[in-house]
């Protein structure tokens, strides 16, 4: 193997990156029904993790290898309509895996980044 392509899959190897996110405190009770917005957010703690940039990258690269998957056998045309392009939004859970709300990801201590597909001119 030559020195750049080492050099280049050894990237990242012990750089961190990290995630922010928000949980519930157990005896605030969390969101309230009544209250001010301030009151609401009472019950609700940022923290922060690190986790290793390659297990992020490879945890993005396996999400839009799925998207790409899904995307290609999509149809340009619904009735009426022509679907030029495609948002996404996606959570980064709090160890650091991709996908949509609701998945394997959960719904504690997520955030999203968007991704923008455009379609491609094949002529």
């Amino acid at each position: 193997m030559n020195d750049e392509y080492e050099r280049n899959s050894s990237k990242g190897k012990d750089e961190k990156l990290v995630v922010f996110y928000v949980e519930a405190y157990e005896d605030k009770g969390g969101l309230r029904e009544a209250g001010s917005i301030r009151d609401k957010l009472k019950g609700f703690v940022v923290k922060s993790k690190e986790i290793a940039v390659n297990d992020f990258k490879e945890n993005l690269s396996r999400f839009l290898l799925s998207v790409e998957d899904i995307l290609s056998t999509s149809k340009e045309r619904y009735g009426n309509f022509i679907m030029d392009g495609i948002e996404i939004n996606a959570e980064v859970s709090a160890d650091g895996k991709v996908g949509f709300m609701g998945t394997e990801v959960g719904i504690t201590g997520t955030h999203g980044i968007k991704f923008v597909f455009k379609r491609s001119d094949s002529t």
